[in-house]
């Protein structure tokens, strides 16, 4: 089995495309033999055109990773508010003792890199561990921080509404369990990127976004919790963010380019 790993031409793992709260592709698995050729069938509204959308750039995939024999790549630009891909002239090609960067979700799943010798990799698993509490009894989640960063970045970034966020978050959470927390103990190292300064910040930012979602929308009770949360933090205006600050991800105006 090993040795027909070394083969594949073509490998994608655990893709994932969703537009709105419509998923259209859930973590697709598939592998390409050299020579081979490989017929993609299905009833309308399976998912084929999209699947090769993300294969060729079109599209932006959500989350997997797309390995090509090491082949020189095309990178497509994506335009997450208007969620296709463009084409660009920039290509790249791992040079000799140059270093590659993998990042998502299956990062830290060793078959991932199974051709890899193990030596040669360092994994490094970042979470926002959150240390603030409201009082002594009453901590504030990691997963609330982090889901605050997300639906700012996504309003940001691709246009989505809270409630767009806010109803996909469960898909997320069930994403992790089954591909993030299982591979934790793979990592070489874990960097807290949590800041004690940050929901202040991010508070300024998502509490709009927050009160937009309407009392009929089926996410209302879960934006009243994170509103009646935020309620118990004093603003910081982002004046005061550095430029190089990872809040900067979020709410925009960093000195890299995201």
């Amino acid at each position: 089995m090993a040795d027909d790993k070394n083969k594949y031409i073509l490998s994608i793992q655990g893709m994932s495309k969703s537009f709105g709260r419509n998923k259209v592709l859930n973590h697709i698995n598939l592998n390409v033999k050299p020579g081979s050729i490989m017929g993609l069938m299905g009833e309308n509204g399976a998912g084929k055109s999209t699947m090769m959308k993300c294969l060729f750039g079109t599209y932006q995939k959500d989350e997997g990773t797309i390995i090509l024999d090491g082949k020189e790549v095309t990178l497509p630009v994506y335009n997450f508010i208007t969620g296709k891909g463009e084409l660009s002239d920039e290509s790249i090609k791992l040079g000799e003792k140059e270093i590659l960067i993998v990042e998502g979700l299956h990062a830290l799943n060793e078959e991932l890199t199974y051709s890899i010798d193990r030596k040669n990799k360092y994994k490094i698993y970042l979470c926002p561990l959150t240390v603030l509490s409201l009082d002594n009894h009453n901590r504030i989640r990691t997963t609330d921080n982090r889901l605050l960063r997300r639906i700012i970045r996504d309003n940001r970034t691709r246009g989505y509404s809270a409630s767009d966020t806010l109803s996909t978050w469960s898909k997320v959470r069930e994403g992790e369990e089954k591909y993030v927390f299982p591979f934790q103990d793979e990592a070489d190292v874990i960097f807290n990127t949590s800041l004690i300064y940050e929901l202040g910040v991010l508070k300024t930012y998502a509490e709009p976004l927050l009160y937009s979602v309407e009392e009929s929308d089926p996410m209302y009770k879960e934006a009243v919790r994170l509103l009646n949360l935020l309620k118990n933090i004093l603003p910081i205006s982002n004046d005061y963010i550095p430029v190089d600050s990872i809040v900067r991800e979020f709410i925009g105006g960093g000195y890299f380019k995201l």
